[in-house]
């Protein structure tokens, strides 16, 4: 496990929680827990459309977050305030998805992702 040293300095973030994981091919959506919080991800396609991000539902503990046309080969990141905690201070979620070919048109992705809360 990797110990990162927290600034105290006014304005200081620091990474809460962090992961990677392949997603299947055949799945279009995961969950991530952050304490008593759940984030819900789904893939979807819009024809001819541009990558686009939507809040599909939210409730006091969860949200649920639609990608469309998250499918580049290159990977596609995503960056936003998900979330605040009970000290008022901001939660971050940072996403990185990287597509990966597949002779069966599958497309599994190789997940990144970031918590990031904020400590002064």
């Amino acid at each position: 496990m990797i110990r990162i040293a927290q600034s105290k300095r006014p304005g200081a973030y620091t990474i809460a929680s962090s992961g990677s994981f392949v997603l299947p091919g055949d799945v279009f959506a995961f969950t991530l827990p952050f304490e008593d919080l759940s984030f819900t991800i789904s893939f979807q396609y819009e024809s001819g459309g541009a990558q686009n991000v939507r809040v599909l539902g939210s409730s006091e503990k969860s949200v649920e977050i639609g990608l469309i046309n998250f499918d580049n080969p290159l990977g596609v990141t995503w960056e936003s305030q998900v979330a605040t905690l009970n000290n008022n201070m901001p939660l971050i979620l940072v996403l990185n998805v990287v597509t990966l070919a597949s002779k069966d048109n599958a497309k599994p992705r190789v997940i990144t992702y970031s918590f990031i809360k904020r400590v002064a």
